[in-house]
Order: C-alpha cells, then structure tokens, then sequence
C-alpha cells in the first residue's frame, strides 16, 4: 500500500510540472492535501475516513488529467486499474448484497440519465439561436429526474460516493446557471453571451466528471460476483447495463 500511496505523490509532482499555470493552483492544493493525508495514513493507519478523504482528492485528480491529458490519473500514473486497497471490495455479507446490487444499478441510472441531460441541454446551447424560457425549463428538468442515489448505511462504498457527490455538484451548479440564462435567451447583450459561454464551458467538460464513476461501477459490480458493465455513448464498451 505505501508504494501505491509514494507513487501517487510522484505522479502528482510530476504532472504539475506539465500543466497549464491555470491549472498550478488547483493541481498545488491537491498535493498539499495528498501528503497531509498521506502522512497520517503512514503515521497511524490507513482509517475509512482517511480512504474517504483520499478518494475525494483522487476523484479531483482524476477529473483534471482527463480535462488537461484526456487520461485518467490512474492512466497517468502507469496504473492499468484502479488498485485494490483503494476501492472498499471486502467480501459483503449475503443480506448486504441485494443492497449493494441496487445501488450500484442505481448510481448506472443516475449517471446514464445526468449524461443524456448534458447532451440535450449541449445541442439546445451550442447554437446561437435564440432560447426560450421554456426551453431552459426543459433542460432543467432532464437534470432533476433523478437525484443522487443515496448510500446505504451497510456498504461500505465511499468512493462511488464521492465521485456521484463530484456529479451532483456539477448538475447543480449547471442547473442554477441555466435557470440565470433563462431570462437573457433572446437577449444580444455581452451578459448574455457570456453566460452562454460558461454553460456551453461546463457542458463540455462535463463527460470527465462521469467516466471515473462508470469505472467505478464497474468494479464494484464485479467485486459481487455481477458482469456490471455500464456504458456511456461517447465509450467504447460493449455491452450496457
């Protein structure tokens, strides 16, 4: 485990000498929170919270190598899969299984159906048309068919956690800039299109948030003993949920 821990350290420091300085302050902030979390891990012990916590900043991690190299940080890192102490896979009871198997199907659900509502609202703002009201509204509520699936007390998934946490974060903040839109759809005024500019920004960089989760996923539902396999159009997977 502590090699795995070193080697995210080095791929951290390695890839903020290869990114953008728009990126520096982001990527620093991350490392500082790595080795603060990473010392503790190796002082005491490896702790639920303190997997918690790191999940959270590889989640980040992950999300910025895929905006700013099109690779996961796993990828980055010469990590084929995401390593076994860094995903909860115990052997679950078998009165905990049913549990697990609905949330994970649940979490495909709500990151298929996030997904088809960032593709609906991108075609409604590529376009430099003008955009109604109603239109906004539209897009609007594809976001808020589902909501975040909740974890169930006895699973012991916070990673999948965190990383649907990173998506519901992203769906809130596009929902509250469209719904800022909704007004100005018609409107030429620089305001407008700015606006316009920000939500087109963040719908495109939104299929980042959602890749490490159907990895995620994945895993988990073949950690049960299930073939899980959710997909996204933009992969290249065979088979779907």
């Amino acid at each position: 485990m502590s090699e795995i821990l070193d080697t995210y350290l080095d791929c951290l420091q390695r890839l903020i000498k290869q990114l953008d300085e728009k990126y520096i302050r982001q990527a620093d902030t991350l490392l500082q929170q790595l080795r603060e979390n990473i010392d503790e891990t190796k002082s005491f012990d490896d702790t639920r919270e303190l997997k918690h916590e790191r999940s959270k900043i590889i989640s980040k991690l992950n999300i910025l190598t895929r905006k700013t190299l099109g690779m996961s940080f796993y990828d980055y890192c010469g990590l084929s899969t995401i390593p076994p102490g860094e995903v909860e896979q115990q052997e679950l009871p078998e009165n905990s299984l049913p549990f697990a198997h609905n949330y994970i199907t649940s979490a495909c659900n709500y990151v298929s159906t996030m997904y088809e509502a960032s593709q609906n609202a991108s075609q409604l703002f590529l376009s430099d048309d003008d955009i109604w009201p109603a239109q906004c509204q539209d897009a609007i509520s594809i976001f808020q068919r589902l909501q975040q699936p909740l974890l169930p007390d006895n699973l012991p998934y916070s990673s999948l956690e965190v990383t649907l946490s990173s998506i519901n974060e992203q769906v809130h903040e596009l929902i509250g800039l469209i719904d800022s839109f909704s007004p100005f759809g018609r409107d030429k005024s620089v305001k407008a299109r700015n606006l316009r500019y920000t939500i087109r920004q963040k719908l495109n960089d939104f299929p980042h948030y959602l890749t490490p989760a159907i990895d995620l996923i994945d895993m988990l539902g073949k950690s049960i003993g299930k073939l899980h396999i959710c997909t996204l159009p933009f992969r290249n997977d065979d088979e779907v949920l």
